[in-house]
């Protein structure tokens, strides 16, 4: 009896420490279908994406410009054009 009762003692708690853990992952598997399924609630969308492209673009362009304005007012002269390709 003492047996059963001392073999007993861990398969229990590991029989709950497994419903505790299926549990939690389970609650955390339907959180991500929620977001996969509404990507824009949570700014993994399709229309932040394109924000994001836009204003990189934008700085892009910016940094362009003044790059090329601190070469011209350095030495007179225009940039050299860009590599073909690039």
């Amino acid at each position: 009896m003492d047996l059963l009762l001392a073999l007993a003692t861990p398969v229990v708690s590991w029989a709950i420490w497994l419903s505790w853990t299926v549990a939690r992952t389970s609650t955390r598997l339907a959180r991500l279908e929620h977001m996969h399924d509404n990507p824009e609630e949570f700014g993994f969308g399709t229309s932040r994406t394109n924000q994001l492209i836009e204003d990189n673009t934008r700085a892009m362009h910016a940094l362009t410009h003044y790059i090329r304005w601190f070469i011209e007012n350095q030495s007179g002269e225009r940039p050299p054009p860009p590599t073909p390709g690039a």
